[in-house]
C-alpha cells in the first residue's frame, strides 16, 4: 500500500496517518437560513451556505520523537491559512490553519499516538491547477463541397449554360464517378463553372465575422482581413484538338477563375500536357488572386479551353468533340476567427467559484461592461460608448513622388483656384523625390502643367499632410504653387496658394480659400520667403483647420463653415498646380543647383478620418494596459503599460455585483468602447472548487 503523505504550507508533516482516515463526502457544513411564514405549512429557506469545516488527522509517530515534534511545530507555525494536501488527492488543497492543541500520547518508548486539527475557513477545497480560459484568436479550416447549398455547378456547351442536375452532384460525392462536359462546337472548349458561396456559408455559421456590415464589398473586405490561405483541390482531366495545330490532338485542361470585374478570367494552374488520368493537384491562391471575388462567391473554371481567354487549350474542330472531366473539386480557406466578445466556461468542480478575468488592451478604450447571469461589473464610462463613435482611420493616398503613381497630367477633371492654361510638362526625380515642371507651357496669363489624382474613396472627414517648395532667391522670376482639394461633381473644397507674383522681390504670399470664399492670406510678412516646408489641413465636420511651416515658422488657422458651404460635400480628387506667367521667367527646377531656386512638390499623405468632431477624447484605457478584475477580492486593478498593478476602484460602478460561476456551463458576455475594432484578448481564470 502506498504511504500517505499530509503536506502544509508546502512542506511534508513527519508523521505517519492512521489507516481508515477520511475526510468525508465534504468538509464544511451546510447552513441553512429559514423563515416561517404564518397559516402556510413548512418553512422558506431564504439563504444557503457552506460554513467552516475542521479536518481531524489522526497519526502515529515513530523513532526520534522530539526531533519530530520541533520540525513539526516549525512547519504548522503559521498566521493565516496556508494550503494543506493530502498525497491520495495532490489535485486539491484546501486552505486550512492549525487549530487547538495537536493531541498526542507516548504508548511506548520512540512511539506516539495523536491527531493534529486543522480549521478550514471556506469549508472547501480547491484545484491545484487554475482552469484557464480565453477568447484567443481561433484558426479554423473550412471546406467547401458543390452539393447544391456550399457550391453549385453549371455546363457550358460554347456559350450556352446548363445548372447542374442532382446528377451531377450524385457524380461529385460518388468516388469512382466524375462530371463531364463536351462541346462539338467548332473552335470552342468544354467548360464546367464551379461556384463557392462563401460568404454566405461563413456568414451563417460564424455570425460575429460580418457583425455590423451590410454591404457583399465589406463583407468581403473584412474577409480578406481575416483569410490567411485559400486552396483550391481537383482532380481532373480534359482534351480535344490542339488549338495552336488544329491537326493534332491534345490532353489538357486549364482551371481559371472569375476575377472581382465579373468579366476577366485569370488563369490558376493547368493540366500536365498528354496525361490520360486524373490530374490532382492542390493549388494556393497567392497574390491578389484571393482577392477574385465576385457578390461574395468563389468562381472557378475548368475546361479543355476557356472560351473567351486567350490561353490555348483543347478545342473542337466539330468532329472531335473538346471535352474535361472532373472528378473532384473542393475549396478549403483558413480563417484567424476574430475574438469573441462573449465566453463559455465549464466550472467542472462540484461548488460555486469567484473568476479572475484579464484584459489585454492592443487599442484605446473607455469601458469593461462583463455580464452574467447572477452579476455585472462596469468599469470606465459606458457614455463613451454611447456618445462618441470612433473608427479606424484609412490612408487613400500617400507618395513620395519617386516616380508616377497615378496622376494624370493637365487632366479636363483639374481644379484650380488660379485661371490657368494648363500645357506644359513634369519630371518625377527618384533621387531627391521632388516632381517638379520641366516645361510651362505658354499663355498670355498664367499658364503651367497640373497633377491630378481621383482618392480610392470619398472622404467626409480627412487630414492632408504635405512637403512642397517654390524658391526665387534672386527675385527675377514669378510662380505660383497650388493644391485643391475638390468634390467628384467638381466643386473647390479647399485651396492654398504659395504667390511669388513679383521678378522684384522673392517674398512669397500665402493664401486659402474653403471653396470660393477666401479665409486666410499672409502677404505683409517675410516668413514664407523662400518657402521650402510642410502643410497640414483637416477637416472634421464643418471645421476646417491648415497648418504651415517653413523652419521656425508656424502658422495655424481655423475657419468654419457655418453654413456648410461646401463642407456637407466629399473630397474627391487633389490637384497640384505650378504656374508661370506670360512672358516672365518662370521658377524652374533646373535653377535649384545653380542658384537655389525651384518649385517642386515632394510628399503628400491623405487619411480619411472616421471622426464626426474634431475632439480628442482621452480614454481610459490605452494600448498596452491591462485591467483585472478579481471577483475573489470584488476588486478592479489596472497595469499601465505594463506597470505593477494599482488598485482602481475610482472608475468602478459602486453598483457593482461580483459573482460566483456555479457548477456546469456559464455564458459571460463583454461589452466595450464601439470605437475598438476588435475585442481585446480576454482571459478567465478560476480554479475548481469541491465541497
Amino acid at each position: 500500500m502506498a504511504e500517505f503523505n499530509v503536506y502544509f504550507n508546502g512542506e511534508k508533516l513527519p508523521i505517519r496517518v492512521l489507516g481508515g482516515f477520511t475526510r468525508g463526502p465534504m468538509v464544511g457544513e451546510y447552513e441553512n437560513k429559514t423563515i416561517d411564514i404564518s397559516d402556510m405549512d413548512g418553512t422558506e429557506v431564504i439563504s444557503s451556505r457552506i460554513k467552516e469545516g475542521v479536518i481531524e488527522v489522526p497519526f502515529v509517530i515513530q523513532g526520534d520523537l522530539h526531533t519530530a515534534h520541533d520540525e513539526m511545530m516549525r512547519i504548522l507555525n503559521v498566521d493565516e491559512p496556508k494550503k494543506l494536501q493530502f498525497s491520495d488527492q495532490m489535485d486539491r488543497f484546501y486552505l486550512a490553519i492549525p487549530q487547538g492543541k495537536p493531541d498526542a500520547e507516548e504508548l511506548v518508548q520512540w512511539f506516539e499516538k495523536g491527531s493534529i486539527s486543522f480549521l478550514v475557513p471556506s469549508g472547501v477545497a480547491y484545484a491545484e491547477e487554475e482552469t484557464i480560459v480565453t477568447n484567443d484568436r481561433e484558426v479554423v479550416t473550412e471546406t467547401f463541397v458543390i452539393d447544391g447549398v456550399q457550391g453549385t455547378g453549371s455546363l457550358f456547351d460554347g456559350q450556352i449554360k446548363t445548372s447542374f442536375a442532382q446528377e451531377q452532384y450524385d457524380e461529385l460525392v460518388d468516388p469512382s464517378r466524375y462530371v463531364r462536359s463536351e462541346t462539338n462546337i467548332v473552335d470552342c472548349g468544354a467548360e464546367i463553372q464551379f461556384k463557392f458561396n462563401v460568404i454566405q456559408i461563413l456568414e451563417t455559421k460564424y455570425p460575429n465575422l460580418f457583425s455590423g456590415l451590410t454591404t457583399i464589398k465589406e463583407k468581403e473586405a473584412r474577409l480578406h482581413d481575416f483569410m490567411k490561405n485559400v486552396t483550391l483541390i481537383s482532380s481532373c482531366r480534359g482534351g480535344g484538338m490542339n488549338e495552336a495545330n488544329i491537326a493534332s490532338s491534345l490532353k489538357y485542361y486549364l482551371i481559371h477563375i472569375l476575377a472581382s470585374d465579373n468579366k476577366s478570367t485569370w488563369r490558376v494552374t493547368t493540366g500536365a500536357v498528354g496525361a490520360n488520368d486524373f490530374n490532382n493537384k492542390q493549388v494556393k491562391l497567392t497574390g491578389s488572386y484571393p482577392k477574385q471575388m465576385n457578390d461574395g462567391n468563389y468562381v472557378f473554371y475548368i475546361s479543355s479551353k476557356k472560351n473567351g481567354n486567350s490561353d490555348n487549350g483543347a478545342i473542337s474542330d466539330g468532329i472531335t468533340p473538346a471535352w474535361v472531366e472532373v472528378k473532384d473539386v473542393k475549396l478549403e480557406i483558413e480563417l484567424e476567427l476574430p475574438r469573441k466578445q462573449t465566453l463559455i466556461i465549464n466550472n467542472e468542480g462540484t461548488h460555486k467559484t469567484a473568476p479572475e478575468f484579464s484584459f489585454e488592451f492592443e487599442e484605446d478604450n473607455g469601458y469593461i461592461g462583463v455580464v452574467h447571469q447572477d452579476g455585472i461589473i462596469q468599469y470606465g464610462s459606458p457614455s463613451e460608448v454611447d456618445g462618441v463613435t470612433k473608427q479606424k482611420s484609412v490612408v487613400l493616398l500617400q507618395d513620395r513622388f519617386d516616380n508616377n503613381k497615378g496622376w494624370e497630367i493637365n487632366s479636363t477633371k483639374a481644379v484650380t483656384m488660379l485661371p490657368m492654361t494648363a500645357n506644359g510638362t513634369v519630371k518625377w526625380d527618384p533621387i531627391q523625390s521632388f516632381v517638379y515642371p520641366t516645361d510651362f507651357g505658354t499663355g498670355d496669363g498664367w499658364h503651367g502643367v497640373t497633377l491630378t489624382q481621383a482618392l480610392s474613396q470619398e472622404a467626409d472627414n480627412f487630414t492632408l499632410e504635405s512637403l512642397s517648395r517654390i524658391q526665387d532667391i534672386w527675385a527675377e522670376k514669378a510662380g505660383r504653387l497650388e493644391f485643391t482639394i475638390s468634390a467628384a461633381d467638381g466643386t473647390p473644397l479647399f485651396s492654398m496658394q504659395f504667390r511669388d507674383d513679383s521678378v522684384s522681390s522673392s517674398q512669397n504670399q500665402f493664401w486659402a480659400y474653403v471653396g470660393n470664399q477666401e479665409v486666410d492670406r499672409d502677404t505683409s510678412t517675410w516668413r514664407w520667403r523662400w518657402w521650402l516646408g510642410s502643410l497640414t489641413v483637416r477637416k472634421a465636420g464643418n471645421l476646417w483647420e491648415w497648418t504651415i511651416q517653413n523652419g521656425q515658422n508656424k502658422w495655424t488657422r481655423q475657419y468654419l463653415d457655418g453654413g456648410y458651404t461646401v463642407s456637407n460635400k466629399k473630397a474627391a480628387r487633389i490637384t497640384i498646380a505650378f504656374a508661370a506667367f506670360g512672358d516672365k521667367k518662370p521658377i524652374a527646377w533646373e535653377d535649384v543647383a545653380k542658384n537655389k531656386s525651384g518649385m517642386g512638390w515632394s510628399e503628400l499623405r491623405f487619411v480619411k478620418d472616421n471622426v464626426d468632431f474634431w475632439v480628442d477624447l482621452p480614454n481610459k484605457m490605452k494600448a498596452g494596459d491591462t485591467v483585472e478584475i478579481r471577483n475573489t477580492e470584488g476588486k478592479i486593478y489596472k497595469y499601465w503599460q505594463n506597470q505593477e498593478p494599482i488598485q482602481d476602484m475610482l472608475d468602478a460602478d459602486i453598483g457593482n455585483n461580483y459573482f460566483l460561476l456555479p457548477v456546469g456551463e456559464s455564458e459571460v458576455q463583454f461589452h466595450f468602447s464601439d470605437y475598438m475594432s476588435e475585442p481585446p484578448l480576454i482571459t478567465a481564470k478560476y480554479r475548481k472548487t469541491y465541497r
